[in-house]
């Protein structure tokens, strides 16, 4: 999982698209291959660009919402989440620092 982190720096900003298409087919409920998309995309989905960001969290958080009562599941969306945080804070206060 550390791995994955850190090979998220060698990811374009703008490759979200090409990740939810290559993962999306994966995400469907009662599929074994569920789990391992959700780990690749809370890895690899870029949250540096607030606005970009604001294009895959709706489906995102749909997602999320599949699994119930799974602390694993919800662990590995909370850190997607935690990424996602401090940048959507300082956006709507209109500092746009890199964090």
């Amino acid at each position: 999982m550390f791995l994955l982190s850190y090979a998220r720096r060698y990811f374009a900003a703008d490759a979200a698209p090409e990740m939810l298409a290559e993962f999306r087919p994966m995400l469907f409920p009662g599929s074994a291959q569920l789990y391992k998309a959700q780990c690749y995309l809370t890895r690899f989905l870029p949250t540096n660009d607030v606005a970009a960001v604001q294009a895959w969290l709706p489906e995102m958080m749909n997602v999320w919402s599949w699994v119930q009562n799974l602390r694993d599941w919800n662990l590995q969306w909370l850190f997607l989440m935690a990424r996602y945080g401090p940048r959507a804070a300082g956006a709507s206060r209109g500092d746009r620092r890199s964090l």
